[in-house]
């Protein structure tokens, strides 16, 4: 006998590149702002 399991749809939620980081305040724009970034942070 087989057992049949339901079948249970995953809803993938990707994190993908922003799109419009011109206009966000909330995005990195080059390594310096990575560097402040961490540095900030204790890094």
């Amino acid at each position: 006998t087989k057992t049949s399991q339901p079948k249970v749809e995953k809803a993938i939620v990707a994190e993908g590149p922003i799109i419009d980081a011109e206009s966000r305040d909330d995005v990195v724009s080059g390594q310096d702002d990575v560097d402040d970034l961490l540095s900030s942070l204790g890094f």
